[in-house]
């Protein structure tokens, strides 16, 4: 029986081993989370928006969900 096939949709760049695919996004969410900088103006006001209506804010995650 031939191992089932790698399914690698993100064209090749990314790893493809489980566990180094792992470490390597541990590795860019806390290079993120290390930088403070505030957001951009317009992407802040953008998010106030979002979250100041209760609305607007169910719809998004809504979006994100489906």
């Amino acid at each position: 029986m031939s191992p089932a096939p790698i399914y690698n949709p993100q064209g090749g760049w990314m790893p493809q081993d489980p566990d180094v695919l792992g470490r390597w996004l541990s590795k860019k969410a806390n290079d993120v989370d290390a930088k403070s900088e505030p957001y951009v103006e317009v992407i802040q006001q953008f998010k106030n928006f979002i979250e100041g209506d209760p609305t607007i804010f169910a719809l998004f995650r809504q979006m994100f969900n489906q």
